[in-house]
């Protein structure tokens, strides 16, 4: 082939412009001797919008002269030129030409190239050069082998190049057979997987998220994090130094961040919060292929954060005595972290041991009760009815114990248990009076008199029964037979 470009071109003008270049680079070809002829011909021209008739004629015949030196040096790549890391290419370096002389040896100098680094190869089994000698005008085999370096790079290229061949040996170096290119195949691929330092931390604690490749690699990868869980960003845990990227650096393994889980005042339920790793890493220059762990459990860290704001709950009476037919209530006090969610009291009602016995007829709520207070409806009371039995009776002792307190997190109860005295009472009057006709007379045997009975004072609270007896007058007895029941 005597020039490049074998397929022909393409000339584009511009409106306006009426000259053009068509370039060719002639190639140094085997042959050394005499010369060879190109010919340039125009093809029919397409013309574009707006244009009107364009004729082409024209052809160019060029006449290129052969180099006149003895011998051109040139080097063969093998069939495949595409290497795994650790495998080999035999390369031929050949003269074409007369030998030489005998005693005048020729020695052509090769030198690599590319984008490999000098740890990704090993030199070239004959050096940096080979040498052709009168006996010995073969071409020669030069063998280029691969360093599996177990790094994760992405694919490089090693190019060896004729250099140079002896200045007196008239040797011609052909600019395109004198070097051949080979693609090292990317290598190493590696996974990577995000973890974190414990599965727990209490607020104003500490955490740290392990980013962790499974092998060593040639460029920086960036791994991509999204945030989730109950915990809230910003308000119980903080961004990761530097943001929700986790940097690996080329030639380190990993990386740590720490993770602040911010301590507040609310008492609240245990949260988590949740770091998942991206599937698509930014990669830096150099690194190869790199994926995210298909291992479910190293593609997110999750961390629980622990409250540090319990509640303590007590209760006291409202005011020391309370009055039959009035309510007492009882403050509930609540000291530690600030609630968050609702908090639900349980609590017994008895007596003062030693003091008094108290009964069921004494207060609402027998036994006990329970009750839910949301964290803004201040102040928490619970309120008990105390019931008016009407009875004449000492003061009374009555005790309200709180038995257990509830909310989203964590609380308990101190100073549980309450007293109130039930003031002494008198005994309640009740009257009772009958009324009916001073006199009736004798006119019918069978004459009814109705007298009335009236109830004046508090009202039991069940049903009474009323006995009533009949007997003769002073002034002029009745006998039994002038009256019935």
């Amino acid at each position: 082939m005597l020039y490049t470009d074998s397929g022909g071109g393409r000339l584009v003008f511009a409106p306006g412009e009426t000259r053009g270049a068509i370039g060719l680079r002639t190639r140094l070809s085997e042959q050394n001797s005499g010369s060879g002829t190109l010919t340039v011909t125009l093809g029919a021209p397409v013309v574009g919008s707006g244009g009107g008739s364009v004729s082409a004629s024209g052809q160019v015949v060029v006449t290129v002269q052969f180099h006149a030196a003895s011998r051109l040096a040139a080097i063969d790549a093998p069939a495949d030129t595409v290497l795994d890391e650790g495998d080999f290419a035999d390369l031929r370096v050949r003269l074409i030409g007369a030998p030489p002389q005998a005693g005048s040896d020729i020695t052509v100098h090769l030198s690599v190239g590319g984008d490999v680094e000098s740890g990704d190869y090993s030199a070239p089994s004959s050096g940096d050069s080979v040498t052709f000698t009168a006996a010995d005008y073969a071409p020669k085999t030069v063998r280029v082998t691969t360093v599996d370096d177990r790094l994760n790079e992405a694919a490089e290229t090693l190019v060896v190049t004729i250099a140079a061949a002896d200045e007196d040996a008239d040797v011609v170096v052909s600019h395109s057979m004198a070097a051949v290119a080979l693609t090292i195949a990317q290598s190493d691929p590696v996974t990577y997987s995000i973890a974190a330092g414990a599965a727990g931390v209490t607020e104003g604690g500490e955490v740290e998220l392990i980013v962790r490749l499974s092998g060593l690699s040639e460029g920086d990868i960036s791994v991509p994090l999204t945030l989730g869980g109950t915990a809230a960003f910003g308000e119980d845990f903080s961004e990761p130094a530097g943001g929700a990227h986790f940097l690996v650096r080329a030639g380190t393994i990993g990386i740590e961040k720490s993770v602040e889980a911010i301590d507040d005042t609310l008492n609240e339920a245990a949260e988590t919060f949740l770091f998942t790793a991206g599937a698509t890493p930014t990669l830096g220059a150099g690194a190869g292929q790199v994926t995210l762990t298909p291992t479910e459990s190293g593609q997110s860290a999750g961390v629980t954060v622990a409250d540090n704001d319990p509640v303590t709950v007590s209760v006291a009476a409202a005011a020391a005595t309370v009055s039959e037919g009035a309510t007492a209530l009882f403050n509930v006090s609540v000291a530690g972290g600030a609630l968050s969610g609702d908090l639900t009291l349980t609590y017994a009602i008895g007596d003062a041991p030693g003091l008094s016995v108290i009964s069921a007829a004494d207060y609402s709520d027998a036994g006990g009760g329970e009750v839910t207070f949301a964290p803004a409806a201040t102040p928490y009371q619970i309120a008990l009815n105390i019931l008016s039995d009407l009875a004449a009776e000492p003061q009374e002792t009555l005790v309200l114990t709180l038995t257990s307190a509830a909310t989203v997190g964590v609380a308990s109860v101190s100073g549980s248990a309450a007293p109130i005295t039930i003031a002494a009472s008198a005994a309640a009057q009740r009257t009772l009076t009958v009324t009916g006709p001073a006199a009736v007379t004798e006119t019918d045997a069978n004459q009814a008199v109705n007298y009335i009975v009236d109830w004046t004072g508090t009202a039991f609270s069940g049903d009474t029964e009323l006995t009533w007896t009949v007997s003769p007058g002073a002034t002029r007895p009745t006998a039994a037979g002038d009256f019935a029941a």
